[in-house]
């Protein structure tokens, strides 16, 4: 390892002791385990930088949000105390604590011999009793381990974050993000799907009915990750799929069944009625079926691969959306990696989608130093995403998203959203996004009606905090503001951590003559995001130009 002192940086050792030195060797190391234990996992981390959340989750998981708010500002005060006329190293900002890394340096190589020895010797002086702490450790180790068994001694750098490029340092388990192109050949299996015919269907109607419902939760499947659809069976992992549909008077019973072929047993089975007047296909209660059965499909194809085993793209892909959707940054971070590497191994235009789509998270929460950066960069994945998929609805659902909030590209964002339920018709998170569209073009009543709707027929699904959200936002829009804040009060309790619809219910609070639960839903966000104030949520910085237009954003603090 070259020389970093030289250059004027901090150096953090991992293995064996751990130690801070500073340029001229002294030691900078904080005495306490749980600041020394910060700072370790500040230097793991891909980009050197941590959320808050994540630090207290790993270190005072026990407490409550606000002990361990308390206990991470104290090890941080202890941290700047140990680093004297360094401390400025250390960057605390409202939501994420990082290194600085053109000052601070990671020493990662292991001490020499085998795997399970070396990676032994990772923190081995640091004894956290937090289950949180002690998972995270093992996890690392076991990289670590992964690492030295693979003949790789060391990883080959980071990926360089957006606004704060990390130049000169290196991490444990990271590998840097892929160039955009149309990845490598498939190297290893995928999961597929088979649908077979009805056995107890009658009649022509009911057996055109079961095949169109087979081939939609089919091609859904296919859509959302990397999976197969095939005619006949492998004996690689992979699900049969079996519709039944049988006409009665008024509505006709429609049984979807998932089998795994290699043992005959049943995985999962759900039933819908749908009623028989109109266009059956577009009924509701037939979409909100098909949506659960894709959902629950990907859940049962990622159950017959084991927790950790991640050969696959598919198994990278289905893991990177559930870790997005946990709205932790941590996750957010190794969900984009997850991505990556997926898209490095398959090229699937789905999976650079997905990456767009999570720059929304970004572009909303995480407040990006360089914005246009991340603009650009979110535009580059949709573009590619779309000329490698033109016809994959999900492609075109999440493309319309970026638009649409990080782009300001309205018109362009209805087109894809149109398109997108030109292609699949059940598909709830393109109805959601096009009616997020239509209500910034000024059609307020038809967004929430579309929001509504797509929050009706997804099912159950990972995505469910976007469809919360939206539609939260387009009833506040259209004026119903009593049904914005019943959906805020719900988000609130089922997802803590997304501030978005926190942030709005202040002003909602106030507006409804609540001003005590305003009041403490103003102290609450404050703990977690010391910069926020009803000016801060007026500013352009937050995407909120028809909310700021209907007055909702009037109120001021002060009548508290």
């Amino acid at each position: 390892m070259a020389d970093v002192r030289s250059a004027g940086r901090l150096t953090i050792s991992l293995f064996g002791a751990f130690r801070v030195r500073g340029p001229d060797g002294s030691d900078l190391t904080p005495t306490r385990q749980k600041s020394r234990a910060v700072l370790a996992i500040i230097a793991l981390s891909p980009e050197l930088g941590r959320s808050r959340t994540a630090l207290q989750d790993k270190l005072w998981s026990l407490m409550g949000p606000e002990h361990s708010a308390a206990n991470l500002r104290q090890a941080l005060t202890d941290i700047r105390r140990s680093l004297g006329d360094y401390q400025d190293c250390l960057l605390a900002e409202p939501r994420y604590i990082s290194l600085d890394p053109e000052r601070v340096a990671v020493a990662v190589d292991p001490p020499a011999g085998e795997g399970a020895a070396a990676a032994a010797m990772l923190l081995d002086d640091l004894t956290i009793r937090d289950p949180e702490f002690e998972d995270w450790l093992r996890e690392q180790r076991a990289k670590v381990h992964d690492r030295l068994d693979a003949g790789s001694a060391r990883s080959t750098g980071p990926a360089e974050r957006i606004d704060r490029p990390a130049t000169g340092a290196s991490f444990v388990g990271w590998q840097p993000a892929p160039r955009l192109g149309h990845g490598k050949a498939p190297e290893v299996e995928r999961p597929w799907v088979r649908v077979l015919p009805p056995e107890l269907t009658r009649g022509d109607n009911d057996a055109f009915l079961s095949r169109v419902v087979g081939d939609a939760v089919a091609g859904g499947l296919a859509e959302l990750n990397s999976i197969e659809v095939r005619d006949t069976p492998l004996e690689t992992p992979g699900i049969e799929i079996r519709v039944e549909a049988q006409a009665m008077a008024k509505v006709t019973a429609v049984h979807l069944t998932y089998t795994c072929p290699h043992t005959t047993r049943r995985l999962w089975s759900g039933t819908g009625l749908v009623p028989n007047d109109g266009f059956i296909v577009d009924a509701d209660e037939l979409k909100r079926l098909i949506n659960e059965g894709i959902s629950v499909g990907s859940i049962q194809l990622r159950n017959l691969y084991s927790a950790d085993d991640r050969r696959t793209a598919f198994a990278m892909g289905y893991d990177a959306i559930q870790r997005m959707c946990t709205l932790d940054y941590d996750d957010l971070q190794e969900a984009r990696r997850l991505l990556d590497t997926a898209f490095a191994m398959e090229g699937r235009g789905i999976f650079l989608a997905w990456r767009a789509y999570a720059q929304t998270y970004d572009y909303v929460e995480h407040n990006p130093a360089n914005r246009q950066v991340l603009r650009e960069e979110a535009k580059a994945y949709a573009r590619q995403a779309i000329e490698l998929e033109p016809h994959n609805s999900m492609v075109h659902a999440l493309t319309s998203y970026v638009y649409s909030l990080v782009l300001d590209e309205y018109h362009v964002a209805h087109e894809l959203a149109e398109r997108s339920l030109a292609l699949s018709r059940h598909n709830a998170l393109a109805m959601a996004f096009l009616g997020r569209v239509k209500s910034h073009l000024g059609d307020h009543q038809r967004g929430y009606s579309y929001a509504a709707a797509a929050r009706k027929l997804a099912g159950p699904t990972p995505y469910q905090p976007t469809l919360d959200l939206i539609c939260g936002l387009t009833a506040l829009e259209s004026g119903q503001y009593d049904e914005a804040l019943r959906i805020g009060e719900l988000m609130r309790a089922l997802w803590p951590r997304y501030l978005s619809p926190q942030r709005y219910l202040v002003p909602l609070y106030m507006r409804a003559g609540e001003k005590e639960k305003a009041r403490d839903m103003l102290e609450h966000l404050r703990k977690v995001d010391p910069s926020f104030s009803l000016a801060a949520l007026r500013d352009a910085y937050y995407p909120n130009a028809a909310i700021r237009a209907s007055g909702l954003l009037n109120y001021s603090e002060e009548i508290l």
